[in-house]
């Protein structure tokens, strides 16, 4: 786990294949299952559990967000311009209020395209994807 994220996630790299000794495909283990992992074994992994963000060196890029109000295929686009797999979603006090996801947007079928010219939020809830809303 540890080579993982130091050799490749390190490197930008959102996802990386598992194949057995004969070249077969058997998964695909990307970055977000590295913390869902890791969030499932906190108890195992010592005193890094209590480092900040900061203290790990973690999270140096500034962070892509846009309106709430603004269409769906902008967020989209802006990770595509940006590089990176997701955006912060922000009211108009600049609050962040929910995330919209690479992964949002594998669900949607061809003939709902049109669900990407909608507002981020109506996008997501159009989806069923759980909007998950950031209360104060």
């Amino acid at each position: 786990m540890y080579q993982l994220c130091e050799d490749v996630f390190s490197r930008e790299i959102h996802r990386v294949p598992v194949i057995n000794d004969k070249n077969f495909l058997l998964d695909i283990i990307s970055a977000s299952d590295v913390v869902s992992f890791i969030a499932q074994h906190i108890d195992r992994i010592g005193s890094v559990a209590e480092a900040t963000v900061g203290e790990l060196n973690l999270g140096t890029r500034n962070v892509i967000s846009m309106s709430s109000s603004a269409l769906a295929i902008h967020a989209f686009y802006l990770m595509y311009y940006h590089k990176v797999s997701a955006v912060a979603i922000v009211d108009h006090d600049d609050h962040l209020v929910a995330n919209l996801s690479a992964s949002d947007i594998k669900l949607i079928q061809p003939r709902e395209l049109d669900m990407l010219l909608q507002p981020i939020m109506k996008f997501k809830l159009g989806k069923g994807h759980p909007v998950s809303l950031l209360l104060n």
